[in-house]
């Protein structure tokens, strides 16, 4: 503190004259003033809860000469009853002080002007310290605690008193009048007089005051105002006592309002949390439970979409440790909610080991965490989805795509909603806020992500422009129908175009500097779980290449077909998992994410053992060494990706789309919800009409004398759909021109017919029936939850049909209702057409029909029964696991 800062009200020093200390006496001491929030500057007192608090501030002097301070309130803390529970204020964490105040220095050890001291004289209290030494006589070494207890910490002696005791003569410990009639001060007593004759001590006495209540040694010397006087009575105080203590006190009877109260407090400025605890007769005493402090930023709620369910409840907690030099370092952590508790499991998680040696107690504290709850009122509250893609948010009633930061609406990117797919890497997906971003900086943005065409060879502008339109497809909330693969030898430039589309998304995955989103796993099983969570997006598999042995390779086919199956919204399959939480075994539910795949690998898959109608799910492009880029454009193609500036153009499509799917904006919240399906209907029925030319014959995308497959007419009609979209949202910011969105379409239906030419040529040689597109129609349709084939599912989607046992079937058989399925789909051609298309696949009954009879829903109507092997596939398990009812 600085001196200009030390002065004494009236009313404190009325306070200390009663108190036998002088005006000039206190002045000297050091003591002052605390009358407003300023005058704690300069002390070990000075942060925020105590800042505003008044009362008399007295320095505290411990052995190795450092100072820390205390504050006797002006106003003392009460409980629930009035009654005082702490009047004084001592930094958090300094614990027992053994105060030495400077005139005692020199008497500690001796100097070579001072004698050491042979006597020493403990008293209770700071006020009673002061006194004592102002009237001392000078071979007696007086040395002050704060409380009957402050000379030891949880039971322990303070080290202090062995320099302090050791090798005197004599001791005496004065405390408070009421220690004969208090058991908690009487005990203290008792172990102190203990501690010094342990020390050596022969001659240790206890000093009986002559006054009465809780008077201290202050109050008695008070009573006589000449100094000289008071000299003497301390001298005749000490002369007569002893060292007995008399008998025991008889315990106080407990009662409802007597009792011991600690309470946990959070100090962030310090870095500590605190147990004070407040006996019956109101002595405060302060622990620190542990050498960091926690409030928590954001609470997390991870959403069950289908259930409503929030019971996993995750919180971001900011951990603040002190440090070496007096400060404190802040970390972020996250815990489960109901984890907090357990104090090591979120301080092992600081980084570089910080929290591993700060003790903590092995059991779980449940003061300490409700501590810590209760610190922080203004906590941040997240909904956390367990995918990315588009979700509803019942808080704005407007749909939105969640990335792993927050979600785009049509006019914001909220933080207070987010996805969290089940892999960690894809939680990198982190899109800008555009809000506030010029206009003209997103035009740019996505001019450049649309026109890096410009940077390819002239006939290889296909490339990146199917890669485009498959970007735009994939955020558009339909099930792709469609994945894109380019292959060729190493270095061929294959990967570049993939991770340049991918760094639209994150940077960190961009060519050159950064790493493919995921690299190729031969098992099925990984590949099968790689895309849980990530709905409505694209997602890029790297390294897909032959393998050494026919076994591998099987494997590599098998994991190469499960990814081209999710494209087509085949789902995951059901698996057993282990609970962790519960200690269980319980089944994971099925991920219905499907995202659009981007594949690159060395060699386009074949050979014994793989369907040829997997070729047909993707559009294969060649990719040869030296032939998409020259040496002076490949340097600014990775230069745009890494940048990192691609991720604007994303978030500037999905407020595109988020605007298209509300409308106008005015919608009530049932119209809200349901604006979704109303889009996504659009866009099916539009791709159904597209992919059997229905919409327009005369500009059908393929020449008539072209043989194309029906699955390959609705991959391209996908990417059509997909290319149109992102043309369309170019020239509504103004990244184009009208008359550059008519060109590059056309480019693109020449360049998608040559590929799909050559897919058809070189690739497949083979066709998909009517049956095997409607089957698509329908699997695309459940996936993406437009319809239901669960009668017990409680929601507003058609219910198209049933699983259901047949006598005459080898499994669970999809009844499909085909009069409902056409009506939801908007097949071409109604009931009968669907029919037709379905009669391939359907069990034939005993009497010849592709139809029968069954009930779905409770009611009995006309179904097709899917024989089982053309529904399931290589599915059979996930078949079995299902929930069906019998024909009946």
């Amino acid at each position: 503190m600085t001196s200009t800062t030390l002065r004494i009200s009236p009313a404190h020093e009325k306070t200390l004259k009663e108190s036998a200390i002088s005006f000039d006496e206190a002045k000297a001491w050091g003591v002052t003033s605390v009358t407003d929030a300023s005058g704690l500057q300069g002390t070990d007192l000075d942060y925020p809860t105590n800042r505003g608090r008044t009362g008399i501030l007295f320095p505290l002097r411990m052995l190795n000469g450092l100072i820390t301070y205390q504050l006797r309130l002006d106003e003392p803390d009460l409980d629930d009853h009035g009654k005082p529970t702490r009047k004084y204020l001592q930094a958090s964490g300094t614990g027992s002080i053994i105060n030495i105040p400077a005139p005692m220095q020199d008497r500690v050890n001796g100097t070579a002007d001072t004698e050491r001291a042979n006597r020493v004289l403990i008293v209770e209290g700071t006020k009673q310290t002061i006194a004592a030494t102002l009237h001392a006589p000078e071979d007696l070494l007086v040395v002050g605690i704060q409380g009957c207890r402050n000379w030891s910490s949880e039971g322990v002696p303070v080290p202090e008193l062995s320099t302090l005791l050791t090798g005197r003569e004599q001791v005496t410990v004065c405390l408070d009048a009421d220690w004969h009639t208090n058991l908690n001060v009487w005990s203290a007593a008792d172990s102190l007089v203990k501690l010094a004759r342990s020390f050596g001590v022969k001659d240790v006495r206890m000093a009986d005051l002559p006054v009465g209540g809780k008077a201290g040694l202050d109050d008695y010397l008070a009573m006589n105002p000449d100094t000289e006087g008071r000299k003497n009575m301390l001298a005749t105080l000490i002369d007569i006592a002893d060292g007995k203590l008399g008998r025991k006190p008889a315990a106080k009877k407990a009662s409802a309002s007597v009792k011991l109260d600690e309470k946990i407090s959070v100090d962030l400025d310090r870095g500590q949390i605190v147990k004070r605890s407040t006996s019956p007769d109101g002595m405060t005493h302060d622990e620190v439970v542990l050498q960091a402090a926690a409030q928590i930023l954001e609470s997390e709620a991870h959403v069950d979409e289908e259930t409503g369910d929030a019971s996993s409840q995750r919180l971001t907690l900011e951990v603040t440790v002190p440090t070496d030099d007096g400060a404190a370092s802040k970390y972020k952590v996250k815990v489960a909610s109901k984890d907090l508790a357990n104090i090591g499991d979120w301080l092992d998680r600081l980084p570089h080991g910080i929290g591993v040696p700060i003790p903590r107690k092995s059991k779980p504290d449940d003061d300490v965490a409700n501590a810590i709850r209760a610190v922080n009122t203004d906590i941040t509250s997240i909904t956390v989805v367990n995918h990315v893609g588009w979700t509803f948010d019942a808080e704005d009633d407007v749909w939105r795509w969640c990335d792993g930061s927050g979600a785009f609406g049509p006019e914001d990117k909220v933080t207070r909603l987010r996805g969290e797919p089940a892999s960690r890497d894809f939680q990198a997906i982190d899109l800008p806020d555009i809000v506030g971003v010029d206009r003209t900086l997103i035009r740019k943005h996505a001019r450049n992500f649309v026109m890096a065409r410009e940077l390819f060879r002239p006939d290889k502008k296909f490339s990146w422009d199917v890669a485009v339109a498959a970007w735009g497809l994939s955020f558009l909330g339909i099930t792709p129908n469609a994945a894109l693969c380019y292959f060729g030898p190493p270095s061929s430039g294959k990967s570049t175009i993939a991770q340049a589309l991918a760094s639209s998304l994150s940077a960190s995955w961009a060519p050159r500097s950064g790493s493919a989103m995921a690299t190729f796993n031969a098992r099925p099983a990984g590949m099968d779980l790689m895309p849980n969570g990530l709905s409505n997006c694209f997602l890029h598999v790297d390294d897909l290449r032959p393998e050494s042995d026919k076994r591998s390779m099987d494997m590599a086919l098998k994991a190469f077909d499960a990814l081209l199956r999710r494209a087509h919204g085949s789902g995951g399959a059901v698996r057993g998992e282990v609970n962790r939480s519960q200690d269980s075994l319980g089944v994971r539910k099925v991920d219905s994410s499907a995202p659009m795949m981007i594949i690159t690998g060395e060699q386009i898959p074949s050979g014994d053992g793989f369907a040829e109608s997997a070729l047909d799910r993707a559009l294969f492009i060649e990719v040869q060494p030296n032939t998409q880029f020259t040496d002076e454009d490949l340097p600014k193609f990775e230069n745009l990706a890494k940048s990192g500036d691609f991720r604007y153009a994303t978030a500037s499509f999905l407020t595109w789309i988020a605007n298209n799917i509300m409308g106008d904006g005015h919608l009530s919240t049932k119209e809200a919800r349901e604006s979704f399906d109303g889009w996504r209907g659009h866009l099916e029925s539009t791709r159904q009409q597209r992919a059997a030319d229905t919409i327009d014959p005369e500009r059908s995308i393929f020449p008539a004398d072209m043989k194309v497959s029906s699955r390959a007419r609705l991959l391209a009609a996908s990417l059509m759909i997909g290319r149109e979209s992102v043309l369309q949202w170019a020239v509504e910011i103004k990244a184009i021109t009208p008359d550059e969105q008519v060109a590059l379409l056309a480019d693109f239906e020449v360049g998608l017919v040559s590929a799909i030419k050559t897919h058809t040529r070189e690739v497949m040689g083979g066709n998909a029936s009517e049956a095997e597109i409607a089957l698509t129609a329908l699997r695309n349709a459940i996936s993406s939850r437009q319809v239901s084939i669960d009668p017990a599912e409680e929601s507003h989607k058609p219910l198209i049909g049933q699983l259901i046992k047949f006598g005459d079937a080898s499994g669970p058989t999809l009844a499909v209702n085909h009069a409902a399925a056409a009506a939801a789909l908007r097949w071409t051609g109604g009931p009968r057409a669907l029919q037709r298309a379905l009669a391939e696949v359907s069990l034939v009954g005993s009497d010849g029909k592709s139809t029968r009879t069954a009930k779905v829903g409770g009611q009995r109507v006309q179904v097709c029964a899917i024989n089982p092997l053309d529904w399931f596939g290589g599915a059979a398990e996930a078949a079995e696991e299902a929930t069906v009812d019998t024909a009946f």
